[in-house]
């Protein structure tokens, strides 16, 4: 709409999702003058590029555990969300986002300065948001909660038991566009030239 002031804001992958399996690994700003921004377009980022071997560490540290990575198909990913509950709409959306975080698309010209830039504070840590999530699981999902031991093996024979579905069914039963061959972020020229300068690539409307 031509009389609404826009601010574009591209935040890469969240945090949340590095935190839905927390038990079974426990147990095994504001806008600041915003007229200055209208227009513009941001990429948010926290303070360093992490790889998902770093935020594993993180986890050791804080769990005072080893926490190792391991990189699993997103049918297992799947198998979890379902036994936490994970609501369908979240799952798909995060089934895109992994393939692009595989692809490397998040680092691309990450880190950024653009949260300092916007809120006049530098970006909060992983490690930061990680010991608050930890401290308060039901910032990760209402309920959620780290428990005993024997829930987690709860939670883990529930994902054994959980059978994964057909997402892209599930999208097409509830008129999601479904486009036959996508382009993703990485595959794209111009969105990969905007990311080099540390923009977000809006297509002219």
């Amino acid at each position: 709409m031509p009389s609404v002031d826009v601010v574009h804001l591209a935040p890469g992958l969240f945090a949340f999702p590095y935190f839905l399996g927390l038990p079974a690994v426990a147990h095994f700003g504001q806008l600041m003058a915003p007229e200055q921004h209208i227009g513009k377009s941001y990429r948010p980022t926290g303070p360093k590029l992490l790889s998902p071997q770093d935020v594993a560490g993180v986890f050791a540290k804080i769990l005072d555990r080893d926490v190792k990575y391991k990189d699993v198909p997103f049918k297992a990913f799947h198998k979890a969300a379902i036994s936490l509950g994970l609501p369908t709409e979240q799952v798909v959306h995060i089934r895109y986002y992994a393939e692009e975080m595989r692809n490397g698309v998040y680092a691309k010209s990450a880190p950024t300065d653009h949260v300092e830039r916007v809120t006049g504070k530098p970006p909060e840590a992983f490690e930061t948001t990680a010991r608050r999530y930890i401290a308060n699981p039901e910032l990760i999902l209402p309920g959620f909660k780290i428990g005993s031991k024997a829930s987690a093996f709860a939670m883990l024979f529930r994902l054994i038991m959980a059978r994964p579905f057909d997402l892209e069914k599930w999208e097409q039963g509830r008129g999601y566009p479904l486009l036959s061959s996508p382009t993703l972020a990485h595959q794209c020229d111009r969105w990969t030239a905007a990311s080099d300068r540390s923009e977000i690539n809006i297509l002219p409307s």
